[in-house]
């Protein structure tokens, strides 16, 4: 018996509890335009759910595969029953062919891809290669998507709300993978993906600029250090403070923000206590010192 014959053997149509149809945290859902939204609605209202959902049966489980919107406004409307493909499997089977549904329906989130291509690759253990053949996706596709789980988090983050592009998340995983101190590599990392959002580049802009950065960055390591006794150290800049006019380094001057009034008093306080103790010591340079020289 072929696998083929068999697979189709396992899978059966029956009328199933909504409310028993557990759903995986992580999936990937189609994405409805608003109006298209309310069209299938409407259409519920009118004829009922003629489209059967997808679960996977484990167990005494229904975990559901394909069908989150049917699944919900089923639920939403208190139906008993809905039609529904069962097949036999678990959480391997459940994503690869939320996956490959994924592509059939068109329009999915990337970053809900990713989750669920990180976690066949994780926890699963599946290769690229097996990923895209029972899925439909390509190659370079799933390995972008991968490279991205290696990104920093912000980079899912902005891409999951929209800040930038799926290109532009991939290019900056490009420096997780370089040979580098970790908190170097996110540092750079955090830097592209600021440039990302910002300047919002198009995707083959910001491959360039990223091309670059990893020209630099090789090229720095590449680089000798220069001999210790040839290093020049830096001298510390210093400023005069307008008060006291001693030298302080830069850094340890501030600006103070005050009123005129307020700036001629305290000047005219510090230069009348300069005189003050100018006058003190000229008088304790003068003043004569006791004889301790015993009289004959």
């Amino acid at each position: 018996m072929s696998k083929e014959t068999k697979s189709k053997q396992t899978r059966k149509l029956l009328y199933i509890d909504p409310r028993k149809v557990v759903v995986p945290e992580v999936r990937v859902t189609s994405q409805f335009e608003p109006e298209i939204l309310e069209m299938f609605k409407k259409s519920i209202d009118d004829i009922g759910i003629l489209n059967p959902i997808i679960v996977a049966k484990e167990g005494e489980k229904f975990i559901l595969i394909d069908g989150l919107h049917r699944l919900e406004e089923a639920i939403r409307r208190r139906m008993s029953k809905i039609p529904a493909i069962v097949i036999e499997g678990g959480m391997k089977e459940v994503y690869l062919l939320n996956l490959a549904t994924g592509v059939m329906h068109g329009k999915a989130n990337p970053v809900e891809v990713l989750k669920v291509v990180d976690y066949l690759m994780n926890k699963e253990g599946l290769t690229v290669e097996e990923i895209c053949k029972h899925t439909g996706y390509s190659r370079k596709y799933i390995e972008e998507l991968y490279s991205i789980t290696k990104a920093i988090p912000a980079v899912q983050d902005e891409l999951e709300r929209g800040r930038i592009k799926l290109g532009h998340a991939y290019h900056i995983s490009r420096i997780a993978e370089l040979d580098l101190e970790v908190d170097k590599k996110e540092a750079v990392q955090a830097r592209l993906l600021a440039i990302a959002i910002q300047y919002q580049p198009t995707v083959k802009q910001f491959k360039e600029i990223v091309d670059e950065t990893i020209r630099n960055i090789e090229e720095a390591k590449r680089k000798p250090p220069e001999p210790i006794e040839k290093q020049v150290r830096k001298e510390v800049e210093m400023g005069k403070c307008h008060f006291c006019e001693q030298e302080y380094p830069l850094k340890h001057l501030t600006g103070v923000v005050v009123c005129m009034s307020c700036y001629a008093r305290m000047f005219d306080f510090i230069r009348k206590e300069k005189a003050r103790k100018k006058a003190a010591q000229a008088l304790a340079s003068t003043a004569v010192e006791p004889s301790t020289i015993d009289e004959p």
